[in-house]
């Protein structure tokens, strides 16, 4: 009978075991050879007999290119297309109604950047190119003060950056349900939205990282790419998928992804297509001269397969266990300990689960382990053996240990059935119990400031203190405020802290630019027929660290104008349909953007185009009555 039980609670641990395993060897191999295949188009629908497309032009931002962590072999198109710096743009003359484009690349991935020293959080000096990364923005709503105070919260202790980092990640993966509903799945919601719902896919749960690690000072930004996965709701393994990559000063940019618990390293099954502020930004733009077509765009679809393999990564810890007492009793609890070790030069985030019978139970099963590069830790776990065990036999049950990349570490407890039993209450004396968090209550007015203006810190100091520091300026009192003046704009991380730094909070003033709007890429025609529409299209965008608010783009042709109002600005095209009936025989198209500040200040920018339209003598007569009328407008 006794070995009845042990073959039975073996098989189990086993079952176990295997269920962490059946990952493909594309999420532990060292590099992988890959080919992506991006998919696109837009359908035109005829309104009458009148309709027809005279141009397309698709602009595609989503591609791969080389970086630290990949090497691009080739990139192929369908039609034939440009590749610029930041796009690859496509382009139709007279096509038919349905377009398609596609885009096909072979990419070597390999493993990234890893964090080696330790960091000091928080930041001190950022670089002027890298304070856009710390911006609250449409999705990346970091100025919240819900997600401001649950960053502090975390990072309240710790001097370490990649322990913080790792940790907000950690936070989002353990918090945040991953939830494929049509809410999220069609439009990425905003951090807010995520904080407050708990729930989300990978865009959410990235954008909420991002925004608590902006909330604190240090530089985050979204990345959009295609990734391996062998997650059930992704049936061919392939799909879109979103990451976050996290600025280290001695480092650089480090990726960090919590929907998949890897934490200062992604897998070789990351393909990089884009990096971003905020993951709102647009994947493709079209401008098209078409006269009476709707136009239905069709989604971006990506698949991808591997092409090779390379060898498996090493292992980067090892595991050894033990039990605090090896022999016990029916229905007593215990300590199962694990010795963790890296061995490697770099930091290393892992979750270790521990496995057993299921006559076992385990409180907080799996725990995130940090270790600094070569250095070692303990982690321990309450269990507790049934009481329902049957008597007169005596049980060896098995423990499994095991990694994130399946590390593991094997022993036997024995329970049998008049050994000591002992309590819980006896055993969580064992335990080191994690002190909570402290963050600071401090309140940052405003947020935002111009040359002109000073912000302040105002903190009530904690029982038992009667000082807080910021920076090398100390205040006592129950409650202090800092003055905060800068000359140049950008964003600045404030933290106060206590003298022994138990306590501390962050926050970023954002000190304000001029807002600066440019009007770019104007494609205008400088001759057309009366039956003819001019199609001009430009882009808009921010030139400046400050965001324009109350954003209206114009034309002004002819005595008639069409805007648009922004709710927030957002690099963008824009394309216009003149009729040439509806015009003057020569024509001044004014271009306009107008701004302002967030002191209300209005500033404005305006681009002129050409224009001739020509027709026969009766069509002439009609345009020079046009340029008439438009001057009385005017």
């Amino acid at each position: 009978m006794k070995n009845k039980s042990l073959k039975i609670f073996f098989m189990t641990v086993l079952f176990l075991a295997i269920s962490f395993t059946v990952h493909a060897n594309v999420l532990t191999a060292s590099e992988l050879t890959s080919q992506i295949t991006v998919k696109g188009g837009l359908e035109f629908l005829s309104q009458n007999q009148a309709s027809k497309i005279d141009s397309v032009r698709a602009e595609l931002f989503l591609f791969p290119r080389t970086s630290s962590s990949q090497v691009v072999n080739y990139l192929t198109t369908e039609p034939q297309a440009e590749a610029g710096k930041n796009s690859i743009q496509y382009s139709w003359n007279k096509p038919e109604k349905i377009i398609t484009y596609a885009l096909s690349s072979v990419v070597n991935t390999r493993e990234a950047t890893r964090v080696r020293v330790k960091e000091k959080y928080p930041i001190q000096q950022i670089p002027e190119d890298i304070m856009q990364f710390l911006q609250p923005s449409k999705i990346i709503t970091s100025s919240d003060s819900r997600i401001r105070e649950q960053a502090n919260t975390i990072a309240a202790g710790s001097d370490d950056l990649f322990v913080v980092v790792t940790q907000l990640a950690d936070w989002t993966k353990k918090n945040i349900a991953y939830n494929l509903s049509s809410l999220t799945a069609e439009v990425a919601q905003p951090a807010s939205w995520v904080i407050e719902h708990k729930e989300g896919v990978c865009d959410e749960l990235t954008s909420l990282f991002i925004a608590m690690l902006r909330a604190i000072g240090i530089p985050g930004r979204f990345v959009s790419g295609i990734s391996y996965s062998n997650s059930p709701s992704v049936p061919n393994s392939w799909g879109s998928h979103g990451w976050a990559e996290v600025w280290f000063p001695n480092t650089g940019w480090v990726g960090f992804d919590p929907t998949f618990g890897q934490y200062g390293w992604i897998d070789a099954g990351h393909i990089k297509l884009k990096e971003s502020i905020d993951p709102s930004e647009k994947s493709v733009q079209f401008v098209w001269q078409a006269r009476d077509m709707q136009v239905q765009t069709k989604p971006l679809t990506m698949t991808g397969s591997v092409l090779q393999e390379g060898n498996k990564r090493p292992g980067e810890i090892a595991i050894t266990i033990e039990p605090l007492h090896d022999s016990i009793g029916f229905g007593s609890a215990d300590i199962i300990r694990a010795k963790i070790k890296n061995l490697q030069n770099h930091y290393v985030a892992t979750q270790i689960r521990l496995a057993s019978a299921p006559e076992i139970s385990i409180e907080s099963a799996e725990q995130l382990v940090i270790l600094e590069p070569q250095s070692e830790t303990i982690l321990s776990w309450l269990v507790r053996v049934s009481e329902g065990l049957k008597e007169g036999f005596s049980y060896s049950m098995p423990l499994l240990a095991i990694s994130d990349l399946n590390e593991t570490a094997s022993a036997v407890l024995t329970v049998t059935e008049n050994l000591p039993v002992y309590t819980v209450e006896d055993m969580k004396a064992e335990l080191s119990v994690e002190q909570p968090r402290k963050a600071l209550s401090c309140t940052l007015s405003p947020e935002e400031i111009m040359p002109t203006q000073t912000a302040e810190i105002k903190c009530k100091l904690p029982t038992g203190y009667t000082e807080l520091c910021l920076k090398k300026e100390c205040k006592t009192g129950t409650e202090v405020v800092f003055s905060i003046k800068y000359e140049k704009p950008g964003f600045f991380p404030q933290h106060v802290s206590t003298p022994d730094k138990q306590y501390g909070m962050t926050a970023v003033l954002h000190m304000q630019d001029t807002p600066v709007i440019e009007l770019q890429n104007i494609n205008s025609p400088k001759i057309i027929s009366f039956e003819e529409e001019a199609i001009i299209s430009w882009s808009i965008e921010k030139k400046s660290i400050a965001e324009p608010v109350n954003v209206i783009i114009a034309v002004i042709s002819n005595g008639k104008n069409v805007s648009w109002k922004l709710d927030t600005f957002e690099a963008q095209v824009f394309t216009v349909n003149l009729p040439g009936r509806g015009l003057g025989a020569e024509n001044e198209i004014v271009i306009r953007a107008t701004w302002n500040d967030i002191a209300g200040k209005e500033y404005a920018t305006e681009q002129k185009v050409y224009l001739s339209v020509q027709g026969t003598w009766w069509q002439k007569i009609l345009l020079w009555m046009n340029g008439m009328l438009a001057r009385v407008l005017d």
